[in-house]
């Protein structure tokens, strides 16, 4: 399927590449963080076995089988996430979104990546993601910035709570 594509200029080898790359690292990662979730003790080795069991029929991440099946918080596999990867958490609860921060990423970029800038700080901009190790969409943001960028962790949860009431707000004070 990859040639076909690359036959059609559709895409490069290069991004080919980089996705089978992604997807083995992908899966990759799931494997560690369900292991450091058992080594922290946040859930157990029969619990870790029984989600593998389930995500083989239900086709969807580890982490949300963990979470579907009550095993495991959305925060608590954030917090894991940053923990195992040297990324801080935030909690988006009381965060207030700076309209000028909002404007230098598209809506539909911060929906698709499910992530939202926070601050800037000097030539950095701080920016909350679900997957902090999504780089395609971290280069991107920089590429679209200008700015380096410096990724914590948060919940797609909070992302899309605060996503939707921002653009909403935004979309009411429009048509008044």
């Amino acid at each position: 399927m990859g040639q076909i594509l690359i036959e059609k200029n559709l895409v490069s080898s290069t991004d080919i590449a980089r996705a089978m790359g992604e997807l083995t690292t992908k899966a990759e990662e799931e494997e560690m963080l369900g292991e450091s979730l058992v080594a922290d003790k946040i859930i157990t080795g029969e619990q870790l076995k029984k989600a593998r069991e389930k995500q083989k029929t239900a086709h969807q991440r580890l982490t949300k089988t963990l979470t579907s099946l009550g095993f495991v918080r959305p925060e608590e596999i954030a917090k894991q996430i940053g923990k195992y990867w040297g990324i801080s958490y935030i909690s988006l609860t009381d965060f207030k979104p700076n309209p000028d921060i909002m404007q230098m990423i598209p809506e539909d970029f911060m929906r698709r990546h499910q992530l939202i800038p926070i601050k800037l700080e000097g030539n950095t901009l701080v920016v909350a993601m679900s997957d902090p190790l999504n780089i395609i969409a971290i280069d991107e943001i920089r590429l679209l910035t200008n700015y380096q960028v410096e990724i914590m962790v948060t919940t797609e949860k909070e992302i899309s709570l605060v996503l939707n009431r921002y653009f909403t707000i935004q979309k009411v004070a429009r048509e008044v």
